[in-house]
């Protein structure tokens, strides 16, 4: 499962939920790159993705620094 919001021009990507077997496939991958391709059709010109931090889990960590995510330090 994954929930965004479209607010003008941007989106916001609210949640994505799967269990062991679909993470295992990669089904978030899937479903994020699915919903930059419905916000292109739609011409969103920014999508926000969350927080890429040291608590982020290392197959988010590498799906968003493959979108060219900044990394945020929390102090």
């Amino acid at each position: 499962m994954s929930a965004s919001i479209q607010h003008v021009d941007a989106s916001t990507h609210l949640i994505g939920v799967t269990n062991a077997k679909r993470r295992k496939l990669q089904l978030s991958y899937l479903l994020l790159w699915e919903l930059i391709l419905c916000i292109k059709l739609n011409r969103v010109s920014w999508l926000a993705i969350g927080e890429l931090n040291s608590p982020t889990p290392k197959c988010i960590m590498h799906f968003k620094s493959g979108l060219n995510a900044k990394f945020s330090y929390i102090s």
